[in-house]
C-alpha cells in the first residue's frame, strides 16, 4: 500500500512538472485518431478513467510518460481543471501551440465539460434490430370450405435468431386441441415452424412511426395429428405426420421492454388425401420480450 501511494506521488509530481514546463514554453497539439479515447488518472490501463474524447477531439500535450501523453483533462463537473493520461497510440501530433478555442468542443450543458463530447450509442447492434427472443401468442386458425372443419383457437410459442439488424430465423411451435361432440371426435394437431423473415422499420418512411416494424416472411414445417373418435360406440384414433408450408405477414410495436405483435399467417398442409390442398389462415396476437 506504502508502495502505490508512493508511485502515485511521483506521478503527481511527474504531471506538475510537466505543467510548469508547458507553462514556460510551447505545447504539442494532439489530435484523437480513434473513435473513443480514454483519458486516465495515471498512466496504465487499469487506471480509473476521468473522460472519453472523441475521434479529432483536440488536446494540449503537457509533456510525455513512457506510452503517454500528459495532457489536460477535460474539466470536472465542478469546472476544475484535471491532469490525465493518453496512450500516444490514440492520438497523432499535429503540432505546436494551443488547440484553437474553435475547434474544441462545445458544452452539451452547464454541468458538461466543454471539451467532454457526448458518446453516441451504435446505429447498429443488438439495440437496433428488429427481431430476438421468445415470443407467446394466441390466436384463431380458420380454413376455407370444406376446411371450415379445422376451424379452431390455437396457441404459439416462438423464438426469432436474429441474422443481423433486419433479419431473423424463426422457429416456431403452434399446438391446438379441438372437439367435436356432435361427431364424437377430439383432434390435438401441432404445427411446427423452420421460417426465415425480414422486416422494415417504418420510421424510415414515417418519422412518427420510428417503433412500429412491418414484416413479413416463409419456410417449411412439419403438421402433426393426434384424433380420437368416437361413434356409435365404435372407437379409435390415429396419428399423422405430413409436411406443410408456411408464410406470414406482421406488424410489430417496440415498446421498451416488450414487443406487440399482430400476424397473419398461412399455413398448407401436403395431404395426399386431399385434393387440391388448401391454405388455412392463421390471425395471431402476440408478444416478445
Amino acid at each position: 500500500m506504502r508502495m502505490r501511494k508512493r508511485t502515485k506521488t511521483i506521478l503527481g509530481l511527474s504531471a506538475l512538472l510537466a505543467v510548469f514546463i508547458a507553462a514556460n514554453g510551447g505545447q504539442t497539439v494532439l489530435k484523437v485518431r480513434v473513435q473513443t479515447a480514454n483519458v486516465r488518472e495515471s498512466p496504465e490501463t487499469g487506471s480509473p478513467i476521468l473522460a472519453q474524447v472523441k475521434l479529432d477531439a483536440l488536446l494540449e500535450s503537457l509533456g510525455e510518460s513512457g506510452d503517454w501523453y500528459i495532457i489536460k483533462a477535460p474539466a470536472d463537473a465542478g469546472g476544475g481543471q484535471r491532469i490525465g493520461y493518453i496512450l500516444k497510440s490514440s492520438v497523432q501530433v499535429l503540432g505546436e501551440g494551443r488547440a484553437p478555442v474553435s475547434e474544441r468542443k462545445p458544452a452539451a450543458g452547464a454541468a458538461r465539460p466543454a471539451e467532454e463530447p457526448v458518446v453516441e450509442e451504435p446505429a447498429s447492434g443488438k439495440a437496433g434490430r428488429l427481431f430476438g427472443g421468445f415470443a407467446l401468442k394466441f390466436g384463431y386458425m380458420t380454413s376455407p370450405k370444406p376446411g371450415g372443419f379445422n376451424d379452431a383457437y390455437l396457441f404459439g410459442l416462438g423464438y426469432d435468431i436474429a441474422l443481423g439488424d433486419n433479419f431473423a430465423l424463426n422457429l416456431e411451435f403452434q399446438p391446438a386441441y379441438r372437439s367435436f361432440s356432435e361427431i364424437g371426435l377430439s383432434l390435438i394437431e401441432a404445427f411446427g415452424w423452420a421460417r426465415f423473415k425480414g422486416g422494415l422499420n417504418l420510421g424510415k418512411i414515417v418519422a412518427f412511426l420510428k417503433p412500429v416494424d412491418l414484416y413479413a416472411g416463409a419456410g417449411l414445417g412439419g403438421a402433426m395429428a393426434y384424433a380420437s373418435v368416437n361413434i356409435n360406440g365404435a372407437s379409435g384414433t390415429s396419428f399423422q405426420a405430413k409436411l406443410a408450408y408456411s408464410g406470414l405477414i406482421g406488424l410489430q410495436l417496440r415498446l421498451a421492454s416488450v414487443t406487440l405483435l399482430l400476424e397473419s399467417q398461412w399455413a398448407m398442409i401436403s395431404d395426399p388425401s386431399v385434393d387440391p390442398d388448401f391454405w388455412r389462415n392463421h390471425i395471431i396476437f402476440g408478444v416478445r420480450f
